[in-house]
């Protein structure tokens, strides 16, 4: 009987650490949900999109920018099926012009061919979805592209996009990947923002 009882102990104490191991993996990997905020500079016309929370009150309160909100959410770390955003910059005078990819090709192009430079530190500022999913990638991150201003825009709003190509000289230069997002509503082309999603 004692020996029953030993290794029923023993059993229930893996069982317990394995609930206990679940848990905390699941509350970390809560955690690695950033939201990518949008912010502008309408002096400069810069726009400016991070996971940071320092960067973001930086663009704020020290160089000019304006909050425009989140755009969705991504990952910290790598997951299956996710992509690597990166962040490149290129100063022309004044101008600051910033490109956001998931194309590694593009990546190394940019830096060799148009005088772009990687931003933080060479690694992605999130990992986003590479297709669409339901569950974990519903809000599509439109490119687009203004020659005249050598200006690169990025939105998950699909009538914002529209617009800018209609009526502001931008083009389509496709998907950067997918963001999770509360829902996407289908009568106005917008994403809505979960806010309980984005665990900070």
């Amino acid at each position: 009987m004692l020996k029953f009882q030993t290794v029923r102990s023993v059993l229930v104490a893996i069982l317990l650490s394995l609930v206990a191991t679940l848990s905390l993996t699941t509350a970390l990997k809560a955690q690695l949900v950033l939201g990518l905020e949008r912010l502008v500079n309408p002096r400069i016309g810069d726009h400016f999109y991070t996971t940071n929370p320092q960067e973001t009150y930086d663009a704020v309160r020290r160089a000019g920018y304006l909050h425009e909100g989140t755009l969705g959410s991504c990952t910290a770390t790598r997951e299956q099926g996710t992509t690597g955003l990166y962040r490149l910059i290129k100063v022309r005078g004044k101008r600051i012009h910033r490109l956001y990819t998931v194309d590694e090709k593009e990546l190394v192009s940019a830096q060799r061919n148009d005088g772009y430079s990687l931003e933080n530190s060479g690694r992605p500022i999130c990992y986003v979805q590479s297709a669409y999913s339901a569950i974990r990638g519903r809000c599509q991150i439109y490119r687009l592209y203004n020659l005249g201003d050598d200006h690169h825009f990025y939105t998950t709003d699909k009538n914002e996009a529209d617009n800018a190509v209609t009526r502001l000289g931008y083009r389509y230069e496709g998907s950067q990947g997918f963001l999770r997002s509360g829902r996407y509503n289908v009568s106005n082309n917008r994403c809505v923002v979960d806010k309980n999603d984005l665990i900070r």
